[in-house]
C-alpha cells in the first residue's frame, strides 16, 4: 500500500508541476508571507501527527539555516529531504497538498530522486524561506 500510495503522489506532483501556473503573477512579497505561513503550518501539523518524523527534519532545517551560504547547498537540499519525506513518510494528504502548493508556487521541478532541478537565485531565496520558517514552525511545538 505505501509504494501504490508514493506512486500516486508522484504521479499527482508531476501533473501539478506539469500544469500551468497562475501563482506567477503574485508579487514578491505576497509569496513570501504565503511561504513563511505554509511552512511553519506544515511543520506545526506534523509534528502534531509524526513527531518523531518531524523532529529530524527541524534539525535538518534548523542546521541548513545556520549554513546559510551564497551559493545552492544546505538549504536546497534540505528542502528536497522535507518534500520527499512528507511525500514518502506522511499519510497526511493536507501536508502533501500544502508542500506540493509550495512547490507549484516557487515553480520549482524535481528529478526522479527528489533532487531540485536548476534553481535561479530568486528561487533559491524562496526555498531558504521555506526552510527557515520551516525549522521555527517546529521550534514553536
Amino acid at each position: 500500500p505505501m509504494m501504490l500510495t508514493r506512486l500516486v503522489f508522484i504521479l499527482f506532483a508531476l501533473a501539478l508541476i506539469s500544469a500551468p501556473v497562475s501563482c506567477v503573477k503574485m508579487t514578491g512579497p505576497d509569496k513570501e508571507v504565503i511561504i513563511k505561513i505554509t511552512a511553519r503550518r506544515i511543520a506545526y501539523q506534523g509534528l502534531k501527527a509524526q513527531p518523531d518524523i518531524f523532529r529530524i527534519l527541524g534539525s535538518v532545517a534548523r542546521e541548513s539555516c545556520q549554513l546559510l551560504t551564497d551559493r545552492a547547498g544546505p538549504s536546497d537540499i534540505a528542502f528536497s529531504v522535507i518534500f520527499k519525506t512528507i511525500a514518502t513518510k506522511t499519510s497526511d494528504p493536507l501536508l502533501a497538498q500544502d508542500i506540493q502548493d509550495i512547490v507549484s508556487l516557487i515553480g520549482i521541478k524535481f528529478d526522479p530522486d527528489f533532487n531540485l532541478l536548476a534553481l535561479t537565485p530568486g528561487q533559491l531565496d524562496l526555498v531558504t524561506l521555506f526552510v527557515c520558517s520551516f525549522a521555527q514552525g517546529i521550534e514553536a511545538k
